[in-house]
């Protein structure tokens, strides 16, 4: 919608139509690559064209069928999911705030510029930077 009240009814036809087709690219893709690893793992010699077609479209059938029949189970287990998920950070929120606190103050310290190893320092932000956006 931004795109159309920022550049106009072209463009914002062309992202929105862009975007669909990246997505269903994208989402083909799963079945292919489920069905190759299958395939690797058990029938090393190959299955043939038409018995590995009906076996991506069973696939896509499969895949898509939590979609179709099971939205609220769809639902619940994605938040037990994220139940699973958030687990270990509360857990270790917990263990941060309540068993063993430390000294807050910690956070607070500089460290003196040459004393930093700006190697190191800058090695990290590269990786934790590198895939931002």
């Amino acid at each position: 919608i931004w795109v159309a009240e920022a550049f106009g009814e072209f463009w914002g036809f062309q992202e929105s139509y862009w975007s669909w087709f990246s997505g269903l690219l994208d989402n083909c893709l799963y079945p292919v690559i489920t069905f190759r690893l299958i395939q690797a793992l058990c029938f090393p010699q190959g299955l043939g064209f038409w018995m590995g077609w009906v076996c991506k479209s069973l696939l896509c059938v499969i895949f898509s069928m939590p979609n179709v029949f099971f939205v609220n189970m769809v639902g619940h287990g994605l938040a037990g999911a994220f139940a699973v998920v958030i687990l270990p950070f509360i857990i270790l929120i917990i263990n941060a705030v309540l068993i063993n606190p430390g000294d807050p103050r910690v956070l607070l310290e500089r460290i003196p510029s040459e004393e930093m190893d700006w190697g190191h320092f800058l090695n990290i932000l590269y990786w934790n930077v590198r895939y931002a956006g």
